[in-house]
């Protein structure tokens, strides 16, 4: 019994060991897939920003951009809001 414990105690407490993952999802407007234009323009719109990615990819349809911190992320957050508009969403 105290083995079934400790294995759900550990199984639940898993996901924070990972910690947190900042980053910016894109995808198409009106759930069109993102596209190769669309990921030269946000890793463009981030160079001018300077703003560093951990990665930047095309993902199924998306856009995700990981960033180091969640400053980072907010402000990549914003500066792709004024390029993209609604097509952003924000994930940790």
């Amino acid at each position: 019994m105290l083995v079934v414990v400790i294995v759900v105690g550990l199984v639940y407490a898993l996901p924070n060991l990972y910690g947190e993952d900042p980053a910016v999802q894109i995808t198409g407007a009106r759930g069109v897939a993102a596209s190769e234009q669309t990921l030269i323009q946000v890793q463009k719109t981030l160079q001018e920003e300077k703003i560093t990615a951990k990665s930047v990819a095309l993902e199924e349809g998306a856009i995700l951009a990981r960033f180091d911190t969640t400053d980072i992320q907010l402000r990549a957050r914003e500066a792709l809001m004024g390029v993209l508009g609604d097509q952003i969403r924000r994930g940790a």
